[in-house]
């Protein structure tokens, strides 16, 4: 509920690309911690830390990046965009498939470091997202 209070000001105020740059972040951050959490010394506190961070990034990934999408597509285009949306994101469930083989070959933190990689092209991606609010581009680039 709290995330959705803070994502829902945060679009309110500056619009639903600041909340994916905002959830991008948070995913980056949470992988950054499990990957890094042996090294770092108290490793089941940082955890616990990160644990409450997937929380956000959970309750935060899949609205957020849909109000973009409503808010990039033209009215007439947003039924597709959504249909395109839901059925690029059902093939995520092979994702569980193909971590499962290497890591019971390697250990957690080449696992996480694998996430990392991907979540900071996902961050950096989200730093070009272009600032727009039901259709209106807010800025010029």
């Amino acid at each position: 509920m709290a995330v959705a209070l803070i994502c829902g000001y945060v679009v309110d105020r500056l619009g639903s690309w600041a909340t994916v740059r905002l959830g991008t972040a948070f995913e980056t951050v949470t992988l950054a911690l499990v990957t890094l959490a042996p090294f770092l010394g108290l490793p089941y506190v940082i955890y616990l830390i990160a644990f409450a961070l997937l929380g956000f990034v959970t309750a935060s990934s899949w609205w957020t990046f849909t109000a973009y999408l409503m808010d990039m597509a033209e009215t007439d285009r947003r039924p597709a965009y959504l249909a395109a949306s839901g059925v690029l994101k059902s093939t995520v469930f092979v994702a569980s498939v193909a971590v499962g083989a290497p890591y019971s070959r390697t250990s957690p933190e080449v696992i996480f470091g694998i996430a990392l990689t991907f979540a900071l092209g996902a961050f950096i991606t989200s730093l070009t997202l272009a600032r727009v609010r039901a259709g209106v581009t807010l800025d010029a680039r």
